[in-house]
């Protein structure tokens, strides 16, 4: 029954994504689906153009072959692998069912299901994944990397991230990351052009394009993920004399968060934004340790009134900033 609630939340999320017949970039991921042949033949052309993310695109091939070719049903089956995913580690691993929901809803992270679905799916196996660096099982976690990686090869780029959280928070392995983003930050225009030639032709080909042409992230998103690390530093002595190291992991997440933010909103945004989904995600898991188990005086109730009201009013900022208000299914209607 404990795991009854997660269920409930997260699978009204995959149906909905599963219903789906617009929203973001749907209609790409149904033009791909569509665009399949489902069978044998396709498949060993994928493996042997030795492109990006073709597991992916295997998957999809072999999802049409042996059980619908309705695009539907593919939508709704990678959510309902992303749910079990996501529900096996926060169900485990959180402290609270309602603020860890609340966070996936209001940071509008529950977007995902909606956008960028092989990416969603990569943080999913990625997100499980790090059960595995808890218990310092190095090649299983970094097997778990490569499996993600096979469906979006950003994830080849938590293999290293490993290491960075790793370990107790605020030691001098993380704060060594200060220094890194600043120079980061002050020679990523110039490399932009070298950038652009490694990444052509790879999944991320309209990112750079994006990212020499936009404006940067909204600069709200850095002080939405500075409280996290203002919180972390607080309640450092705490969270490192914890028995159960995912919280230290999931601080050290939110550091990490913090940096590809501020990264975010000084050049295009869109790339750094998206690998930001793969620390954020970890918020589900500190901010229920921080209100519920960290903060034991009488304020801690100002504390959790402050969190809701402050991620209520981002998520209202969130959305229409970014357009994303509204929901089209050729199933269930628009709303």
């Amino acid at each position: 029954m404990k795991s009854m609630p997660w269920v409930i939340f997260f699978g009204y999320l995959a149906l909905l994504a599963g219903m789906r017949s617009s929203m973001n970039d749907t209609s790409v991921y149904v033009s791909s689906f569509e665009n399949q042949a489902g069978d044998y033949e396709r498949i060993k052309e994928i493996i042997s153009s030795g492109g990006k993310d073709i597991g992916f695109d295997i998957c999809t091939n072999f999802f049409k072959m042996f059980i619908s070719s309705d695009y539907h049903h593919w939508f709704l089956f990678v959510a309902t692998i992303e749910t079990i995913l996501l529900v096996a580690v926060l169900k485990r691993e959180s402290y609270s069912f309602l603020i860890s929901c609340f966070y996936f809803w209001a940071s509008t992270l529950y977007y995902n299901y909606f956008s960028m679905m092989r990416q969603w799916l990569a943080v999913s196996i990625v997100f499980a994944g790090v059960l595995f660096l808890k218990e310092r099982k190095w090649l299983t976690y970094i097997l778990t990397c490569v499996l993600a990686a096979q469906f979006h090869n950003s994830a080849y780029l938590c293999i290293p991230l490993g290491y960075i959280i790793m370990g107790k928070t605020w030691t001098i392995k993380q704060k060594i990351l200060i220094p890194i983003i600043s120079a980061v930050l002050l020679f990523l225009y110039p490399m932009l052009e070298t950038l652009s030639v490694i990444m052509e032709g790879t999944t991320y080909d309209y990112v750079v394009e994006t990212m020499q042409t936009s404006s940067g992230s909204s600069p709200v998103r850095i002080l939405i993920s500075f409280v996290p690390v203002v919180l972390s530093y607080m309640y450092r002595d705490k969270i490192n004399s914890e028995d159960n190291k995912i919280v230290a992991i999931s601080s050290n997440m939110m550091l990490i968060n913090f940096f590809l933010n501020v990264i975010a909103t000084f050049t295009s945004g869109l790339y750094f934004v998206r690998m930001a989904t793969y620390t954020n995600i970890f918020g589900c898991i500190f901010y229920p340790y921080v209100l519920e188990k960290a903060m034991v005086s009488e304020k801690s109730r100002f504390f959790k009134l402050g969190f809701y009201v402050f991620y209520f009013l981002f998520y209202f900022f969130q959305m229409s900033h970014q357009g994303a208000w509204g929901y089209i299914s050729d199933i269930i209607g628009t709303y």
